[in-house]
């Protein structure tokens, strides 16, 4: 099921329509993808609400935002106009390119706006404890940046923070 799908079927969902009443000014944050399922994320009062749609569609328990130096952003789901598949098509394309020795073992997305407009943050993780980061446009395709981190590597950065 591409976004769209997923966002069709969440606003025929009686859960969802009544979050949206109770909560007029929730917007749009993010979809998370993975092991086939949808995560979509609607921002409101400081707070995160998250319906998971595959199957059946269930609503989590709100998460509190952790404060950055980003604001979160409305993303645009008519900006999305780079379906899923061909996400997953330009980010294999950028690994054989990029980094053709790494087994990709899962592979899951976020789509989001941080500033860039709607992006696809793809992120593959590989045999090798590697995890791979592509980020392009939602809108055309375009890749914007690509890298590769162990996770020892990953440790060590988070470890700084």
């Amino acid at each position: 099921m591409d976004f769209p799908d997923a966002l069709k079927r969440l606003h025929g969902d009686a859960a969802y329509q009544t979050f949206v009443a109770a909560h007029p000014s929730a917007f749009l944050a993010h979809a998370f993808w993975s092991n086939d399922q949808w995560q979509i994320g609607y921002f409101h009062d400081e707070t995160i609400t998250t319906f998971v749609i595959d199957a059946t569609i269930t609503q989590l328990t709100d998460t509190e935002i952790l404060r950055t130096e980003h604001d979160i952003k409305r993303l645009d789901d008519g900006a999305v106009r780079v379906t899923m598949v061909e996400a997953l098509d330009i980010a294999e394309a950028e690994r054989k390119k990029h980094y053709p020795a790494e087994i990709v073992q899962q592979t899951f997305f976020i789509t989001q706006d941080i500033g860039e407009g709607a992006i696809y943050n793809v992120t593959l993780f590989t045999k090798s404890f590697k995890t791979i980061n592509i980020k392009l446009s939602a809108t055309d395709g375009t890749v914007l940046t690509h890298n590769a981190a162990t996770l020892f590597e990953m440790d060590d950065f988070l470890r700084k923070k």
